[in-house]
């Protein structure tokens, strides 16, 4: 209950992204994986030491869960994806940070087991189907409507 979240501590967690788009005949897709934990999302992760920008991180975590690289970045802007969930006695205060993105060879896919259970391309109507937590559909929708205003 909200009483006992309250006395949680707290952890801060940054996390960074890309939301991978590809355009094909007049229509594009986004790729979206499943996490282990069963939601649906887009490739995300935490900083490591190694990367020199949050952009690189996020090129990093897309390539290492999906094997996609960045062609070009769509917006100079990001999309930022926050939330709160318990785990393990702890609330996280989850803040990620995406960039949304062509790919450069869409077909190489190749999934990271370890991470992720399952990935696709889908097209702008189905993704909203897929994705269940709330906070995930608002994110979408701005996406989607930036995507499709250019």
């Amino acid at each position: 209950d909200a009483n006992n979240v309250r006395e949680l501590p707290i952890k801060i967690v940054k996390c960074f992204g890309i939301i991978p788009v590809r355009f094909q005949d007049g229509f594009f897709e986004l790729f979206i994986i499943q996490q282990r934990a069963g939601h649906w999302g887009f490739p995300k992760g935490h900083p490591e030491p190694q990367d020199k920008s949050e952009y690189e991180s996020a090129c990093r975590e897309m390539k290492e869960e999906c094997n996609l690289e960045v062609k070009r970045v769509l917006f100079e802007d990001t999309f930022t994806d926050k939330y709160q969930y318990v785990k393990k006695g702890v609330l996280k205060d989850k803040t990620v940070v995406f960039w949304v993105a062509e790919t450069r060879d869409p077909g190489a896919v190749k999934l990271q087991a370890a991470e992720v259970l399952d990935g696709r391309w889908v097209k702008s109507d189905e993704v909203c189907l897929s994705f269940t937590r709330e906070h995930s559909k608002v994110l979408l929708k701005k996406v989607l409507e930036r995507i499709e205003a250019i």
